[in-house]
């Protein structure tokens, strides 16, 4: 019955039939643009397709139940057909979507921005509306150049590459200089008669060495292997004065006490509203889904800690099984559908072997320097680590993200559905990477990669 309903429910979603409010969201991009990406008659025979076998594994349930034949022949032959012609209806028409997302390409910008006027510089972001892609990054450089220069990569997906690169061109994003100030959008958008075709944005602003800046809180959201990478945490941007040198970022009024390791993490986890801490007994692997927001640091102890509004740190659950702590929420329909339900979990232990990450979850883990590491992210869960490991694996799968800042010996990943791996920030000597479907893989190698494609998937890297 759970699997009909999901596969209903996720149908009406698409079809805008009925969905919770605030789901405007599937990972970065917006349920809209995705919408208008699939035609009806491919998510309509995607339904039936699943939805038979369902509905049938549950009529047999219930037969089962009640001993006695529930469904004539009839149907059983009726229903039969349909899943039939859902399987050849989606045959003709899924082959054509893939084909829009065979090939990647990118296109390139630069522009400069004069700061010769002033003594200080300001980096502030500019919020752009939910229902705008939300795939936007931004990353600080020094350079010796005089001038403030920007580069912008954006990447897009298309039936060839000549495709991909007028996708990404149609991709919009504006950043406006006012006096001293920088200020970038949030989100980024596409022109009126262009096509979602995946499309993102990573941008790199070099500045001037020895040139102070400061930069606004809100930045965080886009900022991107910038603070961490040099032994600070986002907790130290606002109120701070900045520098790059030739040995990198450099927090000019920060007290030095404050500067972490380069393996240190920020959690940046919240103060205000319902908090509860909990000791555990020992644990070193993790399973959690749903939209919970967690922080995974080192502790000399395990424990868990729990934040938001008190109604729903009191629904949350979790136990420890074998080495396992689960959490999840309560199981109640009515305020699984509550959109403002949101709890921030801290965990602390000596060391993480295994986490399983699902759902609409977000993670930042960080401050580990362990011999091996598993992690499988599926679903919309958006997963960000960092770190040093010997050896790290796992699985991703759906529309999971994966962003992994720091350094290891070996990374081993299969990537599936639309799943993103994001390692660019990480060096590793050597990787191991399967991909398939529309996944895609960007990498730093010191030594050696093996990688396998399929599908739309693409893996993209860089040797050092």
């Amino acid at each position: 019955i759970s699997l009909l309903m999901s596969v209903l429910f996720s149908g009406g979603v698409f079809f805008s039939l009925r969905g919770f409010p605030g789901m405007q969201m599937l990972d970065e991009y917006p349920i809209a643009l995705i919408r208008e990406m699939l035609p009806p008659y491919a998510i309509l025979f995607s339904v039936i397709f699943l939805a038979i076998p369902a509905l049938v594994m549950t009529l047999l349930g219930v037969a089962i139940m009640m001993k006695r034949k529930i469904v004539s022949a009839s149907l059983g032959w009726g229903l039969f057909a349909i899943w039939i012609v859902s399987i050849v209806g989606a045959g003709m028409i899924v082959p054509g979507i893939v084909t829009e997302f065979r090939s990647e390409g990118t296109h390139r910008e630069e522009v400069n921005y004069n700061m010769e006027d002033y003594s200080l510089a300001h980096l502030t972001m500019k919020y752009a509306g939910d229902d705008k892609l939300q795939n936007v990054t931004l990353r600080l450089r020094g350079h010796e150049q005089d001038n403030f220069l920007l580069e912008k990569r954006f990447e897009a997906r298309g039936r060839s590459r000549n495709n991909a690169i007028q996708n990404a061109q149609a991709m919009i994003h504006g950043v406006v200089q006012q006096d001293s100030i920088l200020s970038f959008n949030s989100h980024a958008s596409l022109e009126d008669d262009a096509q979602f075709r995946m499309q993102e944005l990573s941008m790199i602003l070099y500045i001037p060495y020895e040139y102070p800046f400061t930069m606004s809180d809100n930045l965080r959201d886009i900022l991107r292997s910038t603070i961490y990478t040099s032994g600070y945490t986002v907790e130290q941007i606002p109120g701070n004065t900045w520098i790059f040198t030739e040995a990198g970022l450099k927090c000019v009024t920060c007290a030095t006490s404050t500067k972490t390791s380069s393996s240190g993490t920020d959690v940046n986890f919240p103060q205000s509203g319902h908090t509860e801490k909990h000791n555990l007994d020992n644990f070193d692997a993790l399973r959690y889904g749903s939209n919970f927001k967690v922080f995974i640091k080192p502790g000399s102890e395990h424990s868990i800690t729990l934040n938001g509004r008190q109604k729903d740190v009191e629904k949350t659950n979790f136990k420890i099984n074998g080495n396992e702590l689960k959490i999840s929420y309560e199981q109640n329909w009515f305020y699984w559908g509550d959109k403002d339900k949101t709890v921030n979990v801290l965990i602390e232990s000596p060391n993480i072997n295994y986490v399983k990450a699902s759902g609409a979850s977000v993670t930042h883990m960080g401050g580990f320097s362990d011999k091996n590491l598993e992690l499988i992210v599926s679903g919309a869960a958006d997963y960000n680590l960092e770190g040093s490991y010997e050896r790290l694996e796992g699985q991703l799968s759906g529309a999971s993200t994966l962003t992994m800042t720091g350094k290891g010996n070996t990374v081993e990943f299969n990537l599936g559905g639309a799943s993103s791996l994001n390692a660019e920030s990480y060096e590793t000597n050597y990787a191991e990477i399967k991909a398939g479907g529309a996944a895609t893989a960007k990498l730093t190698i010191l030594e050696n990669i093996e990688y396998k494609t399929s599908g739309a998937a693409s893996v993209d890297y860089q040797k050092k």
